[in-house]
């Protein structure tokens, strides 16, 4: 399968069992054997690490099937409240 969906370069394939995907995700939080989670509040720098991450994967022997899941997560606001104010 992998050899006939080579054809179709830039597309990042996975197959799994429906199972396996909920162990794995109860896990690691996604549906993969191992998961590498970079945090951080740079997204720069984030990114930065993300390929030197995929670089290092990329040159260990078994490896396969690897990917970038980005999650940047929701807009947040910050308020702050003037109790005095709120008071009156």
């Amino acid at each position: 399968m992998d050899k006939k969906l080579k054809e179709y370069p830039g597309i990042v394939f996975n197959y799994s069992q429906p199972i396996i995907d909920n162990v794995e995700e109860a896990v690691a939080g996604i549906n993969a054997a191992l998961a590498v989670k970079i945090f951080g509040n740079d997204l720069k720098e984030l990114d930065g690490k993300t390929n030197e991450v995929m670089k290092v994967l990329g040159g260990v022997r078994g490896v396969k099937n690897f990917g970038i899941l980005r999650n940047l997560g929701q807009p947040e606001m910050s308020v702050r409240l003037d109790q005095t104010r709120m008071a009156a």
